[in-house]
């Protein structure tokens, strides 16, 4: 399982290996987490903290889901949809069978060579499809902006486009309630 994320993060073993003890998981190696620059080498990129949050997150979420999986974590040099992209065509062209992707940005900026990035026979791809709910909901409801489209590369038709909500679980472990992240905004009255 690859997973393509912008920047380097740096403490991303060392905060997965905090993640496998948390839960009684093998100590990683150099072959079950291996992470690589946008082009497959090993000088990796600059540090973004914000990044690297959620990088170490979404490295757990793969182990999390699958504990003998070998992971993939490729770095993007930057968050431009172009750099973004050849680290999706390097996470392929390493033998990734999945490819998760928990960025976007307006469809607007994805032409015939971003777009191709994204789709490799034999190769599930999945991207996030944003925080703010469709069109930007959330912003628009407190007076703020929308770009009026979906979020690339969730809105491509190579992709499996995957929401996040939050769930509420009963004492006994049952489902109590769920809601979708959008912020849940102050003037939302759907």
């Amino acid at each position: 399982v690859a997973v393509v994320d912008a920047y380097d993060s740096p403490r991303v073993r060392h905060e997965l290996n905090r993640f496998d003890s948390q839960y009684g998981l093998a100590a990683e190696t150099r072959t079950s987490l291996r992470v690589v620059n946008q082009a497959g080498g090993t000088v990796l990129p600059k540090t973004d903290w914000g990044w690297a949050v959620e990088t170490a997150l979404d490295v757990q979420a793969v182990r999390g889901m699958c504990h003998n999986c070998k992971i993939l974590l490729v770095e993007a040099k930057n968050a431009s949809n172009r750099n973004l992209a050849k680290a999706e065509n390097t996470a392929a062209r390493l033998g990734a069978d999945v490819i998760s992707n928990s960025y976007g940005g307006p469809e607007s900026g994805t032409d015939s060579t971003i777009r191709a990035a994204y789709r490799h026979r034999g190769v599930v791809i999945t991207a996030a499809t944003g925080d703010d709910g469709w069109y930007d909901w959330d912003f628009v409801n407190q007076g703020g902006y929308s770009d009026n489209m979906p979020n690339a590369p969730a809105s491509l038709p190579s992709v499996v486009a995957v929401g996040g909500t939050t769930l509420t679980l009963n004492a006994n472990g049952s489902r109590a309630a769920e809601t979708v992240w959008n912020g849940n905004g102050p003037h939302n009255s759907i």
